[in-house]
């Protein structure tokens, strides 16, 4: 019997070194060549048991009642350690297969450029590369069924860099960020994919990080303008607005009704000579460093606003509308 395992087990190993890279699709022909894998273990387990099984009866066959059952048990027993040897064999092989620098698919390939600092994508098919910098790739999956096959869609895109360091708003980057690359491939391939690039700390973007750095730089700079009010308490009105860097445009309409606004990176709050223009019910421009800025009212807003020109104490604009 052990003869006839071993003999299995061969056949196996010859079937996974030479047709299985010629099975279509690709995703297939890896599961095939790890269950060929897996069942040449399988058969040397189960040759090594034969060899070591006690002499039979003259008929060829194990005793009967418990003997034949410890067969059968030692069987399966070794069958199962085999199995589990090889599963862990096939884990510790992709492991290290998604450790390495470089991910080559079927569909697609990933490499690290540690000197240049960024991470190369490229799609089988086309010449085009695209480098990206490395914590700007953003990478989504999106698994769907094709017939009885399953496969996902694969978008690596590049979240856009500010200038000089700048902080770019998370809201506007993600809305303009890059589209470089969409792959179709088996989903077992897009897992894969995805799990290299995550086991590459620093090469995806970190969202987060982002967000976190951005508020709390937005943070520092309205607390900047606000502790330059000389008035107590809350403004009656306050207006702000972000933009990239971050830069703020801010405006403190106190309960005495004076203006004080400031825009930019460093912002200085100064007095606003001109009145404020209203546009619409709810929308208003105030003239910041001689560029007018546009801000959304709240229904409160709107109403202390009111009630600060009724009194003669805020200059609004009269307007055609």
């Amino acid at each position: 019997m052990s003869v006839f395992w071993l003999i299995v087990a061969i056949a196996l190993l010859v079937t996974s070194r030479t047709i299985t890279h010629k099975i279509r699709p690709d995703g297939l022909g890896n599961l095939v060549f790890g269950l060929c894998n897996l069942g040449m273990l399988a058969c040397l387990g189960l040759a090594f048991f034969a060899l070591m099984e006690p002499s039979r009866s003259t008929s060829g066959y194990p005793g009967q009642g418990a003997d034949t059952l410890i067969f059968i048990g030692k069987c399966l027993g070794g069958l199962l350690v085999v199995i589990g040897i090889g599963w862990a064999m096939v884990t510790v092989q992709r492991g290290r297969r998604l450790q390495q620098d470089t991910f080559d698919g079927p569909d697609v390939s990933l490499s690290l450029d540690h000197s240049a600092g960024v991470v190369v994508i490229s799609q089988r098919g086309n010449l085009t590369a695209h480098r990206v910098p490395l914590g700007h790739l953003v990478v989504e999956m999106k698994p769907y069924d094709d017939g009885d096959h399953k496969r996902a869609r694969l978008v690596f895109k590049m979240w856009p860099k500010g200038k000089e360091g700048a902080l770019l708003s998370p809201e506007k980057a993600a809305a303009t960020m890059t589209t470089l690359a969409e792959v179709h491939t088996w989903l077992n391939n897009a897992r894969d994919a995805l799990a290299w690039v995550r086991r590459h700390p620093g090469v995806e973007l970190d969202a987060g990080a982002i967000r976190q750095s951005w508020d709390e730089a937005s943070q520092d700079l309205l607390r900047y303008c606000r502790q330059q009010r000389s008035a107590t308490g809350n403004p009656a009105v306050e207006l702000h607005q972000f933009g990239d860097g971050p830069a703020l445009s801010y405006v403190a309409i106190e309960k005495d009704g004076q203006v004080l606004a400031g825009m930019g990176e460093h912002p200085s709050l100064e007095p606003v000579t001109l009145p404020l223009v209203p546009h619409g019910s709810r929308r208003v421009s105030v003239t910041i460093a001689g560029t007018a800025v546009f801000f959304d009212l709240t229904d409160d807003q709107v109403r202390i606003l009111q009630r600060l020109q009724t009194m003669g104490q805020l200059r609004v604009a009269e307007t055609n509308r």
